[in-house]
């Protein structure tokens, strides 16, 4: 019996290229993820196993593009989330390694991104606010030392500056995973298009 693999080949990138697209599309509605990527993958592949037919260069270079964009685009608008808010470059940094965390710790589409995301925020600046008072105490004389009652005031007003950098943080992951899905349905647009012209 001879298997004919010159027809098993289109096959199988077409396989491939579904699979890819399905993953990155569902992968986009999870922040950490890169949806994006695993889609241009799949086109990537499908390009190298039927020699650039029907996927060509113009879809291959836009697709690239795309993806490009998904990336940094997700980065800065989340991280201009945060800042709008008021979070710091660490709250910013915490944000992301805490939607890393969140989402393979909650598998839940979105909530364990945003929710890993506002914590991180949260520790971060807390963090920072615990450091600046321990200094500011370092730094003052014992008979300036504020009274338990400033301090209490001082801590409830950290806590609230940090968990606005915490939701802050949480609304710029939720724009920025809006722009991933919105770019991730483009380029299922690209490659469905560059498939059927």
């Amino acid at each position: 019996m001879n298997i004919d693999w010159s027809a098993a080949l289109p096959i199988t990138a077409n396989v491939l290229l579904v699979l890819c697209t399905l993953g990155g599309l569902v992968g986009s509605f999870f922040p950490a993820f890169p949806g994006a990527v695993l889609i241009w993958s799949g086109a990537l592949l499908h390009g190298l196993i039927t020699g650039w037919d029907p996927l060509g260069l113009y879809s291959q270079l836009t697709l690239a593009g795309l993806m490009g964009l998904a990336a940094a685009g997700q980065l800065a608008i989340s991280a201009a989330g945060a800042k709008r808010f008021g979070s710091s470059g660490w709250g910013v940094l915490g944000a992301g390694i805490g939607m890393l965390v969140g989402t393979f710790a909650i598998p839940i589409p979105v909530v364990g991104s945003l929710l890993g995301a506002f914590l991180g925020a949260l520790a971060c600046e807390l963090g920072i606010a615990q450091r600046r008072a321990a200094r500011k105490r370092a730094e003052t004389a014992p008979a300036d030392q504020p009274s338990k009652g400033q301090a209490a005031k001082q801590a409830g007003k950290d806590m609230g500056e940090a968990a606005r950098a915490g939701l802050g943080a949480a609304v710029g992951a939720v724009l920025g995973m809006m722009a991933e899905i919105g770019i991730a349905f483009v380029m299922v647009g690209v490659i469905f298009t560059g498939l059927l012209l």
